[in-house]
């Protein structure tokens, strides 16, 4: 299927993205698609801005520490300033629209698989809730926080730059760093039953990876091995939403994408979403959005 929205591994990102030069084989070490990490002020040179939305096929971080950086994710701009930190999930559409000249930090990508033979026995899926794709883990954290991130980049960066880099040391450095992560952004959802918050972030997951199949209710709760009652109230209980509003709003993400990022007309973004009557598509865009198709694409 055409899409004009990649899903591109950091190794493409850097063919794609970056300027090419030998020298970058001095910043990005070893096998990108597991791990990577970077001072911001040392790789933006070789950033072409702005580029176009991707889908990650690895989770990627920024933590600003001077100047600012504009971003998006899905149809949303972030503006990260200093002593902010962010994190995208991998699978998350996302674009760097704007580095500032005096920005500093570090940035750099992690995968699941990284974590495979981590001498901490939880592993990645511990850190479900925080590497959601239909999440937006961004802030600032306070003093004591913001000291212990900075250390473990420091060090891990360190590390990753060392003549025989230790990897099983970094792989424990980052889960120590997503651990510190987890209870700001995993604090909300706490006060559920641990099944239930499960059951709404493998939802979320399964929404994003069949959006263009026009999912039905009963499917991604069979999928779920749930009944759709079960997933109902689930999702109400948690996010304040049905299952069907969650499809529509992922829908409506998906067609603003294309939209903006792609050459499709309006009958294949219809199609592509699963709709088989492009005015239906347009009737539905319109009812969610208040601004027809045509309209949100030339605005």
């Amino acid at each position: 299927m055409r899409s004009d929205i990649p899903i591109l591994s950091p190794t493409q990102v850097r063919k794609k993205y970056l300027k090419e030069d030998k020298t970058l084989d001095d910043k990005l070490k070893g096998d990108m698609s597991l791990f990577s990490i970077v001072r911001i002020e040392e790789l933006r040179p070789y950033i072409k801005l702005p580029n176009k939305p991707f889908r990650n096929t690895s989770h990627g971080f920024v933590l600003v520490q001077e100047g600012v950086i504009l971003m998006q994710m899905d149809v949303l701009e972030y503006k990260l300033e200093k002593n902010w930190f962010i994190i995208t999930p991998a699978g998350q559409v996302n674009n760097f629209l704007e580095i500032s000249p005096e920005a500093s930090g570090f940035m750099g990508t992690f995968h699941d698989h990284f974590f495979h033979n981590a001498t901490l026995s939880a592993g990645v899926e511990m850190f479900s809730t925080l590497l959601n794709p239909e999440s937006f883990p961004h802030f600032q954290p306070d003093g004591g926080l913001l000291k212990v991130i900075t250390s473990i980049c420091d060090r891990v960066m360190d590390l990753y730059n060392a003549p025989y880099s230790n990897s099983a040391l970094i792989q424990n450095y980052w889960l120590t760093l997503l651990s510190e992560l987890e209870p700001v952004f995993g604090s909300v959802s706490k006060s559920h039953t641990t099944r239930g918050v499960k059951i709404v972030l493998d939802f979320k997951n399964l929404l994003v990876q069949n959006i263009r199949n026009n999912p039905k209710p009963a499917y991604l709760a069979d999928m779920l091995n749930v009944s759709i009652n079960h997933l109902n109230k689930v999702l109400k209980k948690n996010t304040q939403l049905s299952t069907s509003e969650w499809i529509s709003k992922r829908q409506i993400i998906e067609a603003q994408l294309m939209l903006r990022h792609s050459s499709f007309t309006i009958a294949e973004i219809a199609h592509n979403l699963g709709f088989e009557d492009p005015s239906y598509f347009s009737k539905f865009f319109f009812k969610h959005t208040k601004i027809t198709p045509t309209s949100y694409r030339r605005d």
